[in-house]
């Protein structure tokens, strides 16, 4: 049909049938057959230049998030060539095997096409996992310069101590308003890269936890340390683990998506806040794009953290 058509772009065509899989694994067999497609067959890898692979549009702030971490990148002194699945252009996707460096984002969409790149180029690439928090980016960025040293690390670290001192002094506010945040119970339910590297920082650097549970959406042969959690779940390995702890959590908080929030709606007398991080979003309304991830991203994730604990707090009173 495309041949008929003479359409004037390329055409990438692949077998679809059945279901198997989800959207992982059809990213990773889009990309892969994308590539053999249209990239060149040589290419010089540039000194300082970078692609980012594992983001998506559609995973929640998606987009934002990738320009965050290509701003980091920038400032550190990189050259970001390509981000393929997210604001990706054909020009740009061609540049691929120039980099001299794959960062590897969410596994589960972007270590397979790191693996196609290194086999077919011989590019090397870092598995850096999803910067949370100001800590956990200067960590990650600290990853990357172990494999590439950056000409510029040092503007992002006084970025960071800025950033830094300035939620020191806001949280330090709002302790005084509310006293010091704390949560019994935390559920952190999402894509598995998202989720554990989000889990990691939550107790390391936001807010105080009884008991922290993470649910990884999808098995991950190379998973981010994560050892925060008192328990880890996979989904389509520990569904009777998943579906007892839904049935008796109580007084729990939600990082995840209206999926979870449906499931604990049905049981009336759960006690439960919301805040989600990936899609569906069916309760939640988002207009702004604001990242999760990175430096800015650090703000903007205590602030939904701050404002849930305070609903809960003035729920209690009334």
């Amino acid at each position: 049909m495309a041949r008929k058509l003479e359409l004037p772009f390329p055409v990438v065509t692949l077998d679809s049938g059945g279901m198997v899989g989800g959207f992982a694994e059809g990213y990773a067999k889009a990309a892969k057959k994308l590539f053999a497609q249209l990239l060149p067959q040589t290419a010089t890898a540039k000194p300082l230049a970078v692609n980012i692979l594992g983001q998506s549009e559609f995973y929640l702030q998606g987009t934002a998030d990738t320009r965050e971490l290509k701003r980091l990148l920038q400032l550190a002194g990189y050259e970001v060539l390509c981000t393929p699945g997210c604001e990706c252009t054909l020009e740009e996707l061609q540049r691929l095997p120039e980099a001299a460096l794959n960062i590897v984002t969410n596994a589960e969409l972007g270590l397979p096409l790191a693996e196609y790149l290194q086999k077919k180029y011989g590019t090397p690439y870092v598995f850096a996992g999803l910067p949370y928090g100001v800590q956990g980016t200067l960590r990650w960025l600290q990853q990357i310069n172990a494999q590439l040293p950056a000409p510029a690390l040092d503007k992002v670290t006084a970025e960071a101590q800025a950033q830094d001192n300035y939620l020191l002094s806001r949280n330090n506010e709002a302790i005084a308003l509310w006293g010091s945040m704390w949560f019994d119970n935390v559920l952190v339910s999402a894509p598995a890269t998202q989720a554990l590297c989000l889990a990691q920082t939550l107790r390391t650097e936001w807010t105080d936890i009884g008991r922290l549970t993470v649910i990884c959406q999808q098995p991950l042969k190379d998973a981010p340390a994560c050892d925060t959690a008192e328990a880890i779940y996979t989904v389509g390995v520990d569904d009777a683990a998943i579906s007892e702890y839904l049935k008796t959590c109580d007084n729990v908080l939600l990082l995840t998506s209206s999926s979870e929030s449906s499931v604990l709606y049905r049981r009336k007398q759960c006690s439960f806040d919301a805040c989600n991080i990936c899609y569906p979003t069916n309760d939640e309304v988002f207009i702004t794009k604001q990242p999760m991830v990175g430096l800015q991203g650090s703000a903007y994730m205590l602030e939904r953290l701050w404002n849930c604990f305070i609903r809960r707090k003035k729920n209690k009173v009334e």
